[in-house]
């Protein structure tokens, strides 16, 4: 038998050839996620920092989805400016939900509006996403590596700054999306970076 022990750095496995690089896991995502992986390893030969690469990495994939992010904003402002209007047909026929989607629909055709143009966008870039957290999840490189006031930077933030950071970003985000006209649903979009 041949046994390896040790930490599944992608390129030792790789060196081995025996198949064991398919250890390393990624998920559904494997396909995005493996050349993330090379991206941050070239990026950490560039700047020598794991941290400093994650971030650079992390703006290049905004920069890459930029468009579908763009395309996503004019789709909600469009939602927003029409949002009056909508209110103004469902308190118009109440009675009739029939008639009152038939309405909406009409209104939506003739201001060339499209609501799951807005999200669309958000959905194609989940996957990205997705496989840029299972990259710095499951990268044995990250391991034990201090970065700011992080000493390690696979832990947890011991002070909550990102969190507390990603949860303003998500309400400045909000506030720039069409509000919902159910009060319910309002509530719980105002709670939703909180919970996150």
């Amino acid at each position: 038998f041949d046994l390896y022990m040790g930490p599944k750095v992608l390129s030792d496995l790789k060196a081995l050839d025996v198949g064991l690089e398919t250890t390393v896991q990624y998920g559904l995502f494997t396909i995005i996620a493996r050349p993330m992986l090379w991206m941050l390893r070239f990026m950490y030969g560039l700047v020598g920092s794991w941290g400093i690469a994650i971030i650079l990495l992390t703006v290049v994939v905004k920069l890459l989805v930029w468009p579908l992010d763009q395309k996503s904003y004019k789709s909600m402002k469009k939602m927003r400016v029409l949002a009056p209007r909508m209110q103004e047909i469902r308190d118009k026929f109440k009675s009739d939900p029939q008639r009152q989607q038939q309405e909406i629909m009409n209104m939506y055709k003739e201001e060339g509006a499209n609501p799951f143009s807005g999200c669309f966008p958000m959905l194609v870039q989940m996957p990205i996403w997705f496989a840029l957290s299972r990259v710095l999840w499951n990268s044995i490189e990250l391991y034990q590596v201090p970065f700011l006031y992080f000493c390690d930077l696979t832990a947890r933030d011991p002070l909550c700054i990102f969190p507390i950071a990603l949860s303003g970003v998500m309400f400045v985000q909000q506030k720039m999306s069409p509000p919902p006209t159910d009060p319910n649903q309002k509530m719980m979009m105002q709670m939703m970076p909180f919970f996150f």
